[in-house]
């Protein structure tokens, strides 16, 4: 679908819908489908290429099978077992671009966001078991990819292509180097919550946040201030409603795409010189941060969690 290389709204909603579906699917039927996020980046890919859909779910059934047969047998917490989960699933996406990287184009972001899709339905496969999730996954994706092609049908291209056109001057955000910086992240996730039982703030976001914080000072003290106000307003929400947990999330990505959206027509208005657009990753961070500052006390959240696995991520792309 070509249009969501020309449209980065489009991409950006179809994610969104992904999650909105997902919330609603696990309400009615009970089964988190791979992960709230996961049907909206898996209906992304499969537009985008689908080779790259076909080997990305050969990675996932791998990762299920090395967690099956290797790790189930080990009685370990949610946490750990999610920590296990996501570093095999890193490794294995990380292998798989190598390996395919010359039959296979995948935009950075889309690569780097695609990592977390394995162990986020192993996971989930766990937790209701293998069919279930893997029919609810792929009945998502579906419903999310439909809806997509039917926006896309209904919306004048020259309002679906608005916001590209003015960000055409600049280019995306891409991450140099992910053999060595994402390896790093995920030890760093690793060491954090053995040593301060404290969530690190995202498994792929580090990088991306540290690299702009090296190329783009001020668009990532734009990001800072994005979550700061996700976070503020999330509190705000609290106070007056129940939302809690993936409902919680969900508000987190919408607070993301709002307030990413915001920044890039800034950006546009203002003609910053040094800015690097982002379909996706920064949408995910401000959201996934701002969960976790809502599930865990945020101060010890950002200067045991997030503060550090920034510094080290930071110091990693000096090194490379």
């Amino acid at each position: 679908m070509e249009i969501l290389d020309s449209s980065i709204e489009l991409f950006r909603v179809l994610f969104l819908l992904g999650a909105i579906i997902s919330l609603l699917y696990k309400k009615k039927y009970g089964i988190t489908p791979g992960g709230i996020v996961v049907p909206g980046i898996l209906a992304g890919i499969l537009f985008a290429s689908f080779r790259s859909f076909v080997v990305l779910l050969v990675t996932t059934t791998i990762c299920w099978m090395i967690h099956r047969v290797f790790i189930s047998k080990y009685a370990l917490s949610s946490r750990w077992t999610t920590l296990i989960c996501m570093s095999i699933s890193a490794t294995l996406g990380l292998l798989t671009m190598y390996i395919f990287r010359k039959y296979i184009s995948f935009s950075s972001e889309s690569s780097l966001v695609s990592l977390v899709v394995p162990g986020l339905i192993t996971i989930s496969a766990k937790k209701y078991g293998i069919g279930k999730i893997a029919y609810s996954t792929l009945f998502v994706t579906a419903v999310t990819g439909s809806v997509g092609v039917l926006l896309a049908s209904l919306i004048p291209h020259q309002q679906l292509t608005s916001l590209n056109v003015q960000l055409a001057e600049y280019t995306p955000l891409t991450l140099t180097a992910p053999f060595v910086v994402i390896p790093v992240s995920l030890i760093t996730a690793i060491l954090i919550y053995y040593r301060f039982g404290i969530r690190g703030g995202g498994y792929v976001i580090g990088p991306f946040l540290a690299l702009l914080m090296f190329i783009a000072p001020l668009q990532a003290l734009s990001i800072a201030v994005a979550i700061a106000i996700s976070y503020w307003s999330m509190k705000f929400i609290q106070q007056y409603t129940l939302i809690i947990g993936l409902e919680r999330f969900v508000a987190s990505l919408f607070m993301g795409y709002f307030t990413i959206t915001a920044i890039d027509y800034i950006a546009i208005t203002a003609g910053v010189g040094q800015y690097y657009p982002s379909p996706q990753i920064a949408i995910i961070a401000v959201a996934v941060i701002t969960n976790e500052l809502c599930l865990q006390p945020a101060r010890l959240s950002i200067l045991k969690g997030v503060l550090p696995s920034l510094l080290i991520a930071y110091l990693t792309r000096l090194a490379v």
